[in-house]
Order: C-alpha cells, then structure tokens, then sequence
C-alpha cells in the first residue's frame, strides 16, 4: 500500500469512528394534563430501541410516589415500558386510586432488564433512580384550585374525561366552584359550548371519625329531577368497605315525581340496611349531618331553627376510619341526561368537630 493511499485509508477510518459515543436520551411528546387518563408519551434519541426501556414514577402531593404503570405480582419490582423501533414509547400512567392529580412525572431510561424496585407512597422521587438510569425527565403539573370553606382548605375537582359519580364531567372554573364575601360555597352545573361541567370539592385534610354538619341553603326537592347533591366522605386510595364512603343525598334519581328526595346511605346502598330515603319538606333551608363513629353512624336532617326532620342511627356495617387519604366531600352532578338549565346550589357552612 503507498503512503497515500494508507493516509486516505487512516483518514476515512478516523472519520467513520466518533470520538465519542453520544448517549441514549429520553424525552416526553405527550404529557396529560392534571386530571387526565390520557397514555403517557415520549421518545428515546441516541440508542437502539431494544437495549432500553422506561421507568415511570408519578408523585402524588400527600399521597408520595408510585411506581407507574403497574409492579410486579409481588410488588418487588416495576413493570418497565418497552421502547418501539422508531425511539417512541407509551404508557397510562393513571392506573388507580387518584393518579391522574399527580403533581410529579418522571420517566427514568435504564437498560433493558434493569431490575428497578417497586415504589409504593414514598416520599418524593427516588433519588436510586437517578443511579440507574442513563437519562431522566421529570414533568411537573399545577396543583388543584383551591378555595377555603368552613375553615378548611378544600380541592376544587377538574377531569378531561367523565368520571364518577355519572359519569360526568367536573371543572375547577370560577363559574362552577365558587366562596362568595359572606363564606358560603356556592357548586353550580354549567353548560359551556355544548358541553355540561359539575362541581366537586373535597378537603386536602384527612378527616375520620368525627360529627360533621352541613348548612344547605336551597330546598332539597327543588333540584331537577336528574340532578344529585351529595355530602360525604370517601377515600379515594383504598376502595375497601366501598371507599368508607358515608352519604347524605338529595336527588329524585330521574323520577320526577319521586317524594323521597333526600336519603342517608351507608355504602353499598344496595346491602340491607345500608340507606334510608324520605321527603323533605319543611322550608327552604336545612342542616344536614352525621356522626361517623366506631360502628355506629347517627344521621340527622333538620331545619335552620332546629326542628328535626328525620333522624337514623345505624349500626349496620359501619366501615373504620383510616388515617390517610379519607376527606369530606361535596358535590353537585347529574344521573342520566343533563338537567333542564343550569343549577347551582349553595352551602351556607359546613362545620367538623
């Protein structure tokens, strides 16, 4: 070979090998927004799709982080998301509980077969991970609305898609959700372009045993006849004993000339035992309550000045308290068809204890 031609040769050889290998990078197309299930989405650059998958962690506010979409059977390690030959990927990250209103997402490139732990409720973002992984991106989503009623810091619910009660949709809009200068909630069903909002609030503090009271200002049997007013408690992570969920309701359930528009449920309200439905009649206003504790419930509605409506005390498959995630709510929605016009209903106080 002359030394011309073995020059060329070093030449095009020193040419064809890069200095230095890029690394493979991660990168999100497709972020839902706060109250979304839509899939998660993103691509890897740099890196042969096969010799790579994701991790992806979700942090909750107040609930910490969880390893997304699922863990294994054992909950010993994360299932890891497989990357397609073009560099995409794509995952729900919504799977349960309240995923869709996490704060935080964070998707972690590590190599195919990488046993990445199982992370479930831990406070913050795993910082092991970072050691695993060769890029990370992490996605940081507003918190809630908030609006303080009753003394209490309350989250205003907003989703893209319908979702229970209903299904329907809900939205965190001034129009819907609302504390006017005199302190009172105000919850109002809308119509916007075509497209039906309810309302829903539910307290960022957990709340367990307890008495608690509601001052509802409109009558009862005055909402249209698909519209359901409800006053509970529920918890959203853990769906046994039906969520713990507690129920006082006002709804005519579709039928217009149903007289039993007011109910106490302890549910499933399809048990034995587990609901008692009557009219309400007596004024424009009323105080409405019920004493949560251990296995026994004492419902009561009365009016403003105290005379006594209906009272219950049911000791039938009273669920426990549990010490996370469990609040108060209040809502305003609709069974069936949408209502007539727009509704909006006022809570004058509400009052725990």
């Amino acid at each position: 070979m002359s030394r011309i031609t073995l020059a060329a040769f070093l030449i095009l050889m020193v040419a064809a090998v890069p200095l230095f290998a890029a690394s493979p990078q991660i990168a999100f197309t497709v972020v839902p927004p706060y109250g979304s299930f839509a899939q998660l989405q993103g691509k890897m650059t740099g890196g042969n799709p096969p010799d790579w998958q994701v991790a992806v962690m979700i942090n909750i506010s107040g609930l910490g982080a969880w390893s997304k979409p699922y863990c294994d059977v054992n909950y010993q390690y994360a299932v890891l998301v497989p990357i397609q030959p073009d560099g995409t990927w794509t995952t729900p990250y919504a799977t349960g509980g309240v995923d869709d209103t996490a704060t935080e997402i964070a998707a972690y490139l590590v190599p195919t077969g990488t046993l990445v732990p199982c992370y479930l409720g831990v406070d913050g973002l795993p910082a092991a991970l970072q050691g695993l992984s060769v890029s990370t991106v992490i996605a940081t989503r507003a918190m809630p609305r908030q609006v303080t009623f009753g003394g209490l810091t309350w989250e205003v619910k907003t989703n893209r898609v319908p979702l229970g009660p209903g299904p329907c949709l809900f939205s965190d809009s001034t129009d819907n959700v609302w504390v006017d200068n005199l302190g009172a909630l105000h919850l109002k069903i809308t119509n916007r372009n075509g497209q039906w909002y309810c309302a829903e609030v539910y307290t960022d503090q957990v709340l367990g045993y307890g008495s608690y009271s509601f001052k509802v200002q409109n009558p009862p049997c005055a909402l249209d006849p698909n519209v359901v007013l409800g006053l509970f408690t529920y918890n959203d992570i853990d769906s046994s004993y039906a969520h713990r969920e507690i129920d006082i309701e006002f709804s005519k359930w579709a039928q217009p000339n149903n007289p039993n528009c007011e109910q106490f449920v302890i549910q499933p309200y399809s048990q034995p035992g587990h609901i008692m439905q009557f009219p309400f009649t007596a004024g424009p206003d009323s105080v409405n309550s019920f004493s949560w504790r251990r296995n026994r419930v004492l419902f009561k509605a009365a009016t403003s000045a105290g005379m006594v409506v209906k009272q219950w005390d049911d000791m039938t498959d009273v669920p426990p308290s549990s010490s996370q995630n469990q609040n108060a709510r209040i809502n305003l929605w609709y069974t069936g068809a949408p209502p007539s016009s727009e509704i909006e209903t006022v809570i004058d106080a509400f009052q725990f204890r």
